[in-house]
C-alpha cells in the first residue's frame, strides 16, 4: 500500500514505507507525471521534507502501517 502528500506543486509517495518505490512529481513542470525525481540527488531535501510532513500526518491519524506511524514522537 502507498501512500501520498499532495502540495499545490508537488506529489510524494512512499510504497510500503519507501522499501517498494518512491515517487516525487513537480506538477509545475511536469502537470503529467512523466518524470519521476525520488531518485534525484538535488530533489533529496524536498523529498526528505514532504516524506517528514506524511509521517507525520500518518502518526497522528494512528495508521498502523503508514510511513511514521510506528516510530516514537
Amino acid at each position: 500500500m502507498g501512500y501520498s502528500i499532495r502540495t499545490e506543486r508537488y506529489r510524494y509517495t512512499s510504497w510500503k514505507e519507501g522499501t517498494e518505490g518512491e515517487e516525487l512529481y513537480d506538477y509545475q513542470v511536469d502537470p503529467r507525471e512523466l518524470h519521476n525525481l525520488a531518485g534525484d540527488s538535488r530533489a533529496a531535501a524536498l523529498k526528505a521534507g514532504l516524506r517528514a510532513q506524511l509521517e507525520e500526518i500518518c502518526r497522528k491519524r494512528g495508521m498502523v502501517n503508514a510511513p511514521g506511524a510506528l516510530k516514537e514522537s
